[in-house]
């Protein structure tokens, strides 16, 4: 191999490493955490190949839920609902029935969820969380980067998951 074919060889590998100016400006996308506040509470989220990864905190001891719909209000929200407060934590996915809810696995649906865990901190519930871009029974309730969704957020000084919320918003965001 002479000098120009490896120098043509290495600029090849170097552009595949690193991309064009379109993915890397798709990566960062991806990448970079986004989030909103409303009363007290706090979403985030970012992406990571086809998983959302989302973090919310809330003023409370008792449980907090973040949940996603294609329509406006809680019927079929598909949301997380954790108890932090107490150790091991607890955290479910559900499915919004109301004025029910009940765990995705109990109504024989594939859960999105993948990974959750958390902390109760001076008084505030931290729940982190990774979930699928893709619901298998909801084709089009995406949360893949761009999607626009309701989102739920929700808390209640309860830690009983039965109990309902003391505070609740329903949110159009885009993730």
């Amino acid at each position: 191999m002479n000098k120009r074919q490896f120098l043509s060889l290495a600029t090849i590998s170097i552009g595949t490493l690193v991309g064009t100016p379109a993915a890397l400006a798709s990566n960062t996308h991806r990448r970079q955490r986004q989030s909103i506040t409303r009363d007290d509470v706090k979403f985030s989220w970012r992406h990571h190949h086809n998983t959302l990864i989302g973090s919310l905190s809330a003023p409370t001891s008792g449980w907090l839920a973040v949940g996603f719909n294609e329509f406006p209000g809680l019927r079929n929200t598909r949301f997380i609902i954790a108890m932090t407060s107490i150790s091991p934590i607890t955290a479910e996915e559900h499915l919004a029935s109301v004025p029910d809810h009940k765990n995705v696995t109990e109504l024989g649906l594939e859960p999105a969820l993948q990974t959750a865990h958390g902390s109760y901190i001076n008084g505030r519930s931290h729940l982190e969380f990774q979930m699928s871009h893709k619901f298998a029974d909801r084709p089009a309730l995406s949360l893949a980067p761009g999607s626009e969704v309701q989102v739920m957020l929700a808390w209640s000084q309860e830690t009983a998951f039965d109990h309902h919320s003391a505070w609740r918003k329903h949110l159009p965001l885009t993730l």
